[in-house]
């Protein structure tokens, strides 16, 4: 099982355990271990599920059938609960460019009929500046929000892409801002740099640097595949 080997392999240098230590928290060889992660033998059912335990994952991410990992809950929850609440200032700033709207009619014609001094007309302007006031102070608040969702998007999108062989597509996260494109661009230090861009949400960042362009290009092949599920370059 391929999958198996290459997300055995990973989550082991994440715990920074040797193949000597894993063999012997599942009562194998080092020899016999290593027969998996290059995978060359495949785990009977009692040692896949003493994988899981160590490592705190499901069957089905082992297998690559899913791609939850515990990092990712908190970001995805960060995530989603900052979709919330700027979906919500959308709505009552909306709400307030309707007031402002009113109240401006509402002004001119009172202006129009008493006078700018007159105490009607003094009581709609002074609630027209609150409204103002407030609807400014909630598109700076929402400006904020966006900025923080584009960082948390970017965060969440790099630590999926350190899952060997995670799929983009079936993330709802992910496949919500797709597709995505990725270019390659020289440093001064003559590396490599891959950028990724969302076509719904704008940049979102390096992703990596490589010394060789077609370490770069194999990668940028690569997360473009797994992100869009075919190549945008």
């Amino acid at each position: 099982m391929e999958v198996l080997a290459k997300r055995l392999k990973w989550l082991r240098n994440k715990e920074r355990y040797s193949q000597k230590e894993m063999a012997d928290k599942i009562g194998m060889t080092p020899s016999g271990y290593q027969k998996i992660e290059l995978s060359e033998r495949d785990p009977k059912l009692d040692v896949l599920v003493k994988f899981c335990d160590i490592f705190n994952v499901s069957a089905d991410f082992l297998l690559g059938r899913e791609d939850d990992f515990d990092s990712l809950y908190s970001q995805r929850n960060a995530f989603h609960m900052l979709e919330m609440k700027l979906a919500t200032s959308l709505v009552e700033k909306k709400t307030y460019e309707k007031k402002i709207s009113d109240l401006r009619d509402d002004l001119i014609t009172s202006a129009k009929k008493k006078g700018f001094a007159d105490e009607e007309t003094l009581s709609i302007s002074q609630v027209l500046d609150e409204c103002i006031a407030v609807h400014k102070t909630l598109s700076e608040e929402i400006s904020r929000m966006n900025d923080r969702k584009l960082e948390l998007l970017s965060e969440y999108i790099k630590e999926f892409l350190e899952i060997p062989d995670s799929n983009g597509v079936a993330d709802r996260i992910i496949s919500k801002y797709a597709p995505y494109t990725a270019y390659i661009q020289m440093t001064l230090f003559d590396e490599n740099e891959i950028h990724l861009h969302g076509t719904e949400i704008g940049s979102l960042g390096h992703l990596g640097s490589f010394m060789s362009y077609k370490e770069a290009e194999d990668y940028q092949i690569d997360i473009l595949k797994r992100l869009n599920g075919t190549i945008k370059q």
